[in-house]
């Protein structure tokens, strides 16, 4: 098995690492408002559900193919585009919702019912943790898109995945070595 050396291994490990905590903390407290709001749906807890969701999968995702030496840059880019608007959408929805219901209290004081409370307090800890889900997303966006402008002479790969770097040097255990015998042969 030989891992993927286009791509920083610590920071994109960290961050899929966060991305898959904050979707499922995401995923759960959506699923609690979900069945504390069962009698009516909203979109907002909907989004913020499937954003979890992908966020999840998609981290997991990512960690395999890492691994394998297929965690394609432009691939990648487009992807974490498309989940830092989801997120963004999730982040809004979620805003709209606390605004509309006029959720301000800091502390929830203003609910007489303990389940009240405990869901004011609920939505308020799923718009932080989308917040953060979004500026982690933002996060790796950036990362892909420099490891893309820092492999841009092989988008697909093809060098890559065929045991030769971008550059057309050898590759042994996923690092690019440098053609010695052609230089003593000068």
């Amino acid at each position: 098995m030989m891992k993927d050396t286009r791509w920083p291994e610590i920071p994109l490990l960290a961050l899929r690492g966060v991305q898959l905590l904050l979707g499922l903390l995401c995923l759960s407290m959506a699923g609690n408002l979900i069945d504390t709001y069962s009698a009516r749906s909203f979109w907002e807890f909907n989004i913020v559900l499937v954003c979890g969701l992908f966020s999840m999968l998609y981290a997991a995702i990512n960690f395999g193919l890492f691994y394998i030496n297929l965690l394609l840059p432009l691939a990648i880019v487009i992807t974490d585009a498309f989940l830092v608007v989801l997120w963004l959408v999730a982040v809004a929805g979620l805003g709209d919702f606390e605004s509309r219901n006029g959720i301000f209290d800091e502390n929830c004081s203003a609910y007489a019912s303990s389940r009240l409370r405990n869901t004011c307090n609920v939505i308020k800890a799923a718009w932080v943790f989308a917040f953060f889900s979004f500026l982690v997303f933002c996060a790796t966006t950036a990362l892909a898109s420099y490891v893309l402008h820092k492999n841009r002479k092989d988008l697909r790969g093809a060098k890559y995945n065929s045991g030769m770097d971008p550059n057309g040097n050898e590759m042994e255990n996923g690092q690019a070595v440098a053609q010695v015998q052609d230089r003593l042969s000068q």
